[in-house]
């Protein structure tokens, strides 16, 4: 949006003054895109009972959860977003693509989540995904799903199918597959409620 200020020039033979200021400010705003997310974000996999788990974090896999997202822009734009983990140092299994869940009340590892993207879609048809290592310089092959990393760097893309770089749209959507595993039981204090406390921040960006 360019805004000029309000000029005024009126002057006469009269004046006395051989030159004066002119002064041309205005902002230029990016697009405002609106995101929204099934369930207001929350993935909730409910009541666990501590009996249930096993010794071994592989086979206390939580099923997995879904919810849709959907983004839209005033404007035409190239929508790149990434993923910050809000629970740093917390996840158990210890990969770069997992996130964290929160420490119990002695200060063990909850578990792990590890959170997909997949049926990718733009101005309302199907799309393809793009990733890239280096904040959008270079971009990955197009995919149907993609693991989400919150490393540092990493950055996402939803394209027109088939692509290999952004396009402008004004609306991005897709589902958020939300895979976690509980840390093994034996190494849990249960003694008291454990609450599962991932938390994940999604950022925007234009390009």
């Amino acid at each position: 949006m360019f805004a000029l200020t309000a000029l005024a020039i009126a002057c006469s033979a009269a004046c006395a003054a051989e030159a004066t200021p002119l002064t041309v400010t205005g902002n230029i705003t990016p697009n405002a895109c609106d995101p929204v997310i099934d369930n207001r974000g929350v993935i909730d996999f409910g009541e666990i009972v501590s009996s249930s788990l096993s010794n071994s974090a592989n086979e206390n896999k939580m099923p997995t959860q879904h919810v849709n997202f959907n983004v839209t822009c005033p404007a035409a734009t190239k929508l790149i977003f990434s993923m910050k983990e809000n629970r740093p140092g917390t996840s158990y299994l210890d990969m770069s693509f997992y996130f964290g869940l929160g420490v119990d009340k002695s200060g063990n590892k909850i578990g792990t989540a590890a959170i997909w993207l997949s049926n990718p879609t733009i101005d309302g048809v199907a799309g393809s995904i793009l990733a890239s290592v280096n904040k959008g310089a270079s971009w990955s092959t197009p995919a149907s799903s993609q693991v989400m990393a919150p490393v540092a760097g990493t950055v996402y893309n939803i394209t027109t199918a088939g692509s290999r770089a952004p396009t402008d749209a004004r609306k991005f959507g897709g589902t958020f597959d939300v895979d976690g595993w509980i840390a093994p039981r034996n190494q849990l204090d249960t003694t008291d409620i454990v609450q599962i406390d991932g938390s994940v921040t999604m950022n925007f960006a234009y390009l």
